[in-house]
Order: C-alpha cells, then sequence, then structure tokens
C-alpha cells in the first residue's frame, strides 16, 4: 500500500511586504505526493497592517521548480485567494487558508503565500504555520 506525503512546519514572521502589489513570502513549504495527489493544504497565523481599515489580500500558492524567495513576484498557480479587512494598525487578527489541491503524483511542489494591501501599507505575518496532507 502506497505511504500518502505529509509535510509539517512552523515559519515565525518572514519579513513583510509594502505596497498594493502582490509579492511572495517566501515561505518555501514542499511536498511531493506519491498516491493521489490530492493534497489538503492547511496554512495559518496571524496578520497585521499598519493601515487602519485597509483590506488585506492574502493568496495560497504552490509551484514547483525552484520556491520563490521573500519579497519576489508573485508566480506559482493560486489556490485560494481571501480579501481581510483590517480594522486597526494596533491588533493581529488570526487567518487560515485551507484547500484540496490536485497536484501530480511524483512532482515536488513549493507551498508559499502572496500578500498585498489595498494602500501602500506594510502588511506582517506572523506565526505562519504550513501543513500538507496528501489524502487517501
Amino acid at each position: 500500500t502506497p505511504v500518502n506525503a505529509s509535510y509539517q512546519s512552523g515559519v515565525t514572521a518572514p519579513s513583510g511586504m509594502t505596497g498594493s502589489a502582490a509579492l511572495m513570502m517566501g515561505l518555501a513549504g514542499a511536498i511531493t505526493p506519491s498516491n493521489t495527489g490530492n493534497v489538503l493544504i492547511m496554512v495559518t497565523g496571524e496578520y497585521g497592517s499598519d493601515d487602519v481599515a485597509s483590506v488585506t489580500t492574502l493568496i495560497l500558492k504552490t509551484g514547483t521548480g525552484t520556491a520563490p524567495i521573500n519579497g519576489a513576484g508573485t508566480t506559482g498557480t493560486s489556490q485560494l485567494t481571501k480579501g481581510l479587512m483590517f480594522p486597526s494598525g494596533a491588533n493581529r487578527n488570526p487567518f487560515s487558508m485551507v484547500v484540496i489541491a490536485s497536484l501530480i503524483v511524483g512532482n515536488t511542489y513549493w507551498i508559499d503565500m502572496a500578500i498585498k494591501n489595498t494602500t501602500n501599507g506594510a502588511v506582517n505575518l506572523y506565526s505562519v504555520s504550513i501543513s500538507a496532507i496528501e489524502q487517501s
């Protein structure tokens, strides 16, 4: 019986991004599906912005090849996009992004996030955790 692939990582506070263009966070999660290619991906953590009442967009991305670095332009396949209202620059808000991605068995995929703000304010992520579990 084939063993399903899994991945778990905790990344604490990658460098934040500034501006209204989406940029990659450089989280460098990775998984190589070995059985079905159906992979449950969960990314959780907290986000914060220095802009009051701005909308922060979080984009869960996957791709093959070299994983993007922190601050790189967007690349890969968007698996899920969430626009989140940030009510105050003094708070952190929790986020979770969960998706089942259909990936090709035997290919190695990176897992990352891109973020942007509706204004040119800074967006930061804190206590980010990535879990990826291939489904039977």
